[in-house]
């Protein structure tokens, strides 16, 4: 329990998160010979369960807070989707993050190119040379899971156009 405790103050982390860190502990404890798996796994099991219990984890407000930071960098809604499962976050607390920044945003994929267009100066937030820079800009809104529409949306908009 101390060592959840430890990881809990110092990340916030999903249940799936958690289990995995106390599961490494366990495996480094059975090749040692201390402890055998079975034994290892049922504690972790009680300790994540314990830890749900009390409220020191929360799978669907930890698919909030990462789906809102995740927005803000810029992750199209498919890639935030990818990053939650990943995290051991099941699907509905995964479309439900979504559906959450849906509420907020009117386009949330629009909503997402648009806030790594700023934060990258693509598009109309470039300074200079937009026009030869087209091609890459749209190259990057690829490679962070937007689609062409919208890349081509966020590239081509005026500047007070978003």
């Amino acid at each position: 329990m101390n060592q959840a405790m430890y990881y809990l103050g110092r990340f916030a982390a999903s249940s799936a998160m958690l289990k995995t860190v106390l599961m490494r502990r366990v495996d480094r404890a059975v090749r040692a010979e201390l402890i055998e798996r079975a034994d290892g796994a049922a504690l972790v099991d009680t300790v994540v369960r314990r830890c749900v219990a009390s409220g020191m984890i929360d799978d669907r407000q930890f698919a909030q807070g990462r789906a809102e930071t995740l927005l803000r960098q810029g992750k199209s809604p498919s890639r935030i989707r990818q990053v939650l499962a990943s995290k051991g976050v099941g699907e509905d607390h995964s479309d439900a993050a979504l559906e959450h920044l849906s509420d907020q945003h009117e386009d949330l994929a629009l909503a997402a190119a648009t806030r790594l267009a700023q934060r990258r100066r693509l598009g109309p937030f470039r300074q200079s040379d937009r026009v030869e820079n087209r091609e890459r800009d749209m190259a990057v809104l690829a490679r962070a899971g937007h689609g062409y529409d919208v890349a081509k949306r966020v590239i081509d908009a005026d500047g007070d156009e978003e």
